[in-house]
């Protein structure tokens, strides 16, 4: 047994730094939620944290990786960079969400690139204690594989919206997808977006330019289905009723 499966099956605690943290660090994950506290407990002595400042590279495009990543604090986005430098945000991550997991498992370099939107604080987990842990408990494989599927569901979301929507549309439902993910309170019957994204940032997530995306928002505002309050953003109940119907 190597010395990382040796930590994971004694419960050694191996970074001192780590020995105070909470299992609620992993336990914020949908997937990792699978496991007991003990079995948390395990990870997190084999864990590793780390910072990663706003704007800076958390993992690049086409790079192979050796450890799963859990934001515990702090947003990013995956993005796709193509040859001319025009950039495509396929989604957006927070405390939780996992990290390079397809690229884990399958040993493939990253298909894109992810990128802290603000200070992010991050749990790396060394791919053996990870593929061991998925052997033993079953029930994690299964909540791998239900967040991976549900990846893929929003990647062919995205490509039936880019070929048979347009813009306004896929507006709509973009802002209608990030309040959600992010739980925004219920607000008259809408959903009030605690943080909206910049113009660009959405131009990327819709395949846009941020022109068409500015006109797009000045049109949701005239039409009374969006409005901008400062850096928040009210979808209006008239926005959640069209969205379903889409």
């Amino acid at each position: 047994m190597n010395q990382i499966a040796a930590q994971v099956e004694l419960g050694c605690t191996g970074h001192s730094v780590l020995s105070a943290l909470d299992v609620t660090l992993l336990r914020k994950s949908r997937v990792l939620s699978a496991l007991s506290d003990e079995e948390l407990s395990r990870l997190l002595a084999v864990a590793r944290p780390e910072l990663v400042t706003a704007s800076s590279i958390i993992v690049p495009q086409s790079t192979p990786v050796d450890n799963l990543l859990v934001i515990t604090s702090g947003t990013a986005k995956v993005v796709m960079t193509g040859a001319a430098g025009r950039e495509v945000t396929l989604e957006m991550l927070r405390p939780g969400d996992l990290i390079a997991e397809t690229s884990l498992l399958d040993g493939s370099p990253t298909t894109a690139s992810v990128v802290a939107l603000s200070d992010v604080h991050l749990l790396a987990l060394p791919r053996h204690a990870v593929v061991q842990l998925l052997g033993r408990y079953p029930q994690l494989t299964l909540s791998l594989l239900s967040e991976m599927a549900n990846r893929m569901r929003r990647a062919e979301e995205t490509i039936f919206a880019l070929a048979l929507q347009d813009i306004e549309e896929r507006l709509c439902r973009m802002l209608v997808r990030l309040a959600r993910d992010e739980r925004s309170p219920d607000h008259q019957g809408g959903l009030l977006m605690r943080r909206r994204p910049t113009q660009q940032e959405l131009a990327n997530m819709v395949g846009a330019t941020r022109e068409s995306v500015s006109r797009c928002l000045t049109t949701l505002a005239r039409k009374g289905l969006a409005v901008c309050q400062g850096r928040s953003m009210l979808l209006t109940s008239r926005l959640l009723r069209r969205d379903s119907a889409l």
